[in-house]
């Protein structure tokens, strides 16, 4: 009698592989082992379907050098907007603030977009970082004020301190007391 195969398991169901392949690892050492020339393979590799490869892109971009890896930025900022993982879009958070080293110009754009995270622990995060910027987050104000209405009362009380800090009289017109 013959039995129908089974279907293999459809790839990037929302199951991650648990473990990576010892080629991932070695393309991971080789690209690190380039140094800073291999930025903009690896920043390629952020967009590869396979969840398994971007952790490690995003982890071997952390190894480099901070001035090195600031070409990468603009990429990581893509993975913060449109990965649909928090805990992929946690890391790349990470790996952003380890290159900007607390550089407001580089960390408020992040910070003001992971203002609209689906994660409400994000979005309370970023505002109280925000609010460590003080005026230097200015450009975040707009994103701060929408946050004032946000489904999440931490969230909210995040976002009004942090507006406080950053721009008081945006503060006071929102009736933020």
């Amino acid at each position: 009698m013959n039995r129908p195969t089974p279907a293999p398991p459809r790839r990037g169901a929302g199951v991650r592989p648990r473990r990576f392949s010892s080629l991932q690892w070695n393309v991971g050492a080789a690209l690190r082992a380039v140094g800073p020339s291999a930025v903009p393979a690896v920043c390629h590799l952020l967009i590869n379907r396979d969840d398994a490869v971007c952790y490690r892109a995003v982890d071997t971009l952390s190894s480099f050098r901070t001035n090195d890896a600031r070409g990468a930025l603009q990429n990581l900022m893509f993975c913060v907007k449109n990965s649909k993982e928090l805990s992929f879009r946690n890391r790349v958070a990470l790996c952003i603030e380890q290159i900007a080293e607390n550089d407001p110009n580089l960390l408020v754009p992040m910070y003001a977009t992971r203002l609209e995270d689906p994660d409400r622990y994000a979005r309370q995060n970023a505002a109280d970082r925000l609010g460590r910027f003080g005026s230097d987050a200015r450009a975040s104000v707009p994103a701060l004020l929408a946050a004032l209405n946000d489904p999440s009362g931490r969230v909210r009380c995040a976002a009004a301190a942090a507006l406080k800090l950053t721009d008081p009289d945006a503060a006071a017109k929102a009736g933020v007391p």
